[in-house]
């Protein structure tokens, strides 16, 4: 296999990398260390998960009011309910 190259330290460094991409044992740790990453990605602190759910609530809740009402529909203002 050529280097391509006219340096020799060139070529050691690609002979190096190269031999390192192949030997078995390198391949097996990149491969647990992209697990550990995937897992790590995936993960969720129970605050975050909570502050997110708070946060869904909040937007499908504004979202069934009517239009122009804020947070308080115009049905039910504060203040003024009717009591039987």
């Amino acid at each position: 296999m050529s280097a391509k190259t006219r340096s020799w330290d060139t070529a050691e460094n690609l002979a190096r990398a190269e031999r390192g991409r192949l030997d078995p044992e390198k391949i097996e740790k990149r491969k647990i260390a992209g697990q550990k990453e995937a897992r790590k990605g995936s993960a969720i602190t129970v605050e975050d998960a909570l502050r997110e759910w708070v946060a869904s609530t909040k937007r499908r809740s504004q979202s069934s009011l009517p239009k122009g009402t804020g947070t308080t529909p115009a049905k039910y203002p504060v203040g003024r309910l009717k009591t039987a």
